[in-house]
């Protein structure tokens, strides 16, 4: 495949109600949009979220990171995911969104010119599986959720968790009894607990709800020691998210023996090619991942489900964009607890004239 352009735009999308989460109120997400054109005219679309801390990323940074390296690839051969990646984190290695955006759209561009889906490059595809994701909300929407998620047969659970532990208590009971007591549930306290000993406490605290792991449970700015102690002294396996974004990050907690499981998110870890990476060092260490979300519209989404059909995913946060309100919002449909990696070439979504006319002048 030989790339003759790459283009980007704002992409910015509403949510139906706010997302909140330790701190964080959520309201609308100010994205990118990429767009490759290989010269023989094959056309593929990745996506750049780009809302988030603790790195410092912006929706500006992204646009001019993804216009200040286009020209390094135009007339470029690209014949593998891996010559992709590896051009992505010599040019561009700190905008790791922007990354993720221009990695997504040279694999659908690839698969399309090759007319093969994505996920081939990686191996055989599986069933992924999909978590329901609860962020801070009332006890009745909670349940709705939860309810809504039992009908689609899924089987994790997700709450959000770190500002209220004495009111978080009551709804983890409420949605322990829900589900059962053979699902999974576990916490994302996206940094809420700002030291070791409140983390103890909260941990303690919630132990009667049989909790499967806790997720980023204080800043990623602590040391890795917090976190091995945490661990020890809960019992409760450790999930790193803001603290991991590339394998190398991964490696150093690995090491430190601060976690046993990772958050990959295709928006960190600079794409698929990148994700793949920190993949097989779990792997190769005997460590767990899942595959999570920014929220992301239509093109994260396929993106993360080819990603996850040929990765050993505990499980994934790929229902996410069912909280954006916009027609570029869209997903394979869960049946009974699982999303399918359609077998199309590229990404293999629907209605590419939704994403062209993010570049109408």
């Amino acid at each position: 495949m030989k790339i003759q352009s790459i283009e980007v735009a704002p992409l910015v999308y509403q949510l139906k109600q706010p997302f909140t989460f330790a701190g964080v109120r959520l309201e609308q997400l100010d994205y990118a949009i990429v767009r490759v054109t290989t010269e023989a005219g094959v056309v593929g679309y990745g996506e750049c979220p780009a809302y988030w801390e603790p790195r410092g990323e912006t929706q500006a940074s992204t646009l001019k990171a993804v216009a200040g390296i286009s020209s390094f690839f135009s007339g470029m051969e690209c014949a593998t995911p891996e010559a992709l990646g590896s051009a992505l984190t010599q040019r561009i290695p700190r905008d790791y969104a922007a990354a993720c955006g221009i990695d997504i759209a040279l694999h659908d561009a690839l698969g399309r010119e090759e007319r093969k889906p994505v996920f081939a490059y990686y191996g055989e595809a599986k069933p992924v599986p999909v978590e329901a994701a609860i962020p801070m909300v009332e006890e009745s929407e909670a349940s709705a959720l939860v309810a809504r998620a039992l009908e689609q047969g899924i089987e994790v659970f997700k709450v959000k968790v770190g500002m209220d532990a004495e009111r978080e208590l009551r709804l983890l009971r409420e949605i322990r009894k829900a589900i059962g007591p053979n699902r999974t549930l576990f916490v994302d306290a996206n940094q809420g607990w700002k030291t070791l000993e409140a983390a103890q406490r909260a941990l303690a605290a919630f132990a009667e709800c049989t909790l499967a792991w806790v997720e980023q449970p204080m800043p990623a700015s602590l040391p890795y020691d917090d976190f091995r102690k945490l661990q020890a002294s809960s019992g409760v396996p450790i999930m790193l998210d803001e603290s991991t974004y590339v394998v190398e990050d991964a490696r150093a907690a690995l090491d430190a023996g601060a976690a046993t499981l990772f958050n990959i998110k295709l928006a960190k870890s600079r794409g698929l090619w990148g994700g793949h990476v920190l993949a097989r060092e779990a792997d190769a260490r005997g460590a767990s991942y899942m595959l999570g979300s920014m929220i992301e519209g239509a093109l994260g989404t396929y993106a993360g489900v080819h990603f996850a059909a040929t990765h050993a995913v505990r499980t994934t946060a790929l229902n996410a964009f069912t909280f954006i309100n916009d027609d570029k919002a869209f997903g394979p449909p869960v049946v009974h607890g699982y999303m399918h990696a359609p077998t199309t070439p590229g990404l293999g979504y629907d209605h590419a004239e939704r994403f062209a006319a993010c570049f109408a002048r």
